[in-house]
């Protein structure tokens, strides 16, 4: 199961978990269909959470790479148009 859920995008991970948030939600929900939803549920958030914080890096190392680059020299040659 874990492979699959690491193939999922991050939207399909959320979606998921809002139908699994509403399998628990229901009243008619088994304790054990209610167990086993909250298990896979756990599953989901930890490859959510993953999938954010390479996103997070990902942003973090693009903005110190913008960061380093000089757009001082860009400003002085457009200063003649």
């Amino acid at each position: 199961m874990s492979e699959l859920i690491s193939e999922l995008t991050f939207e399909e991970t959320l979606q998921q978990l809002e139908t699994l948030v509403e399998t628990l939600a229901a009243e008619d929900v088994s304790l054990k269909d209610a167990l086993a939803a909250y298990e896979q549920s756990q599953v989901l958030i930890t490859s959510a959470q993953q999938s954010l914080a390479e996103a997070e890096q990902k942003v973090m190392q693009l903005n110190q790479n913008a960061t380093a680059f000089d757009l001082e020299a860009f400003d002085s040659e457009d200063s003649s148009i």
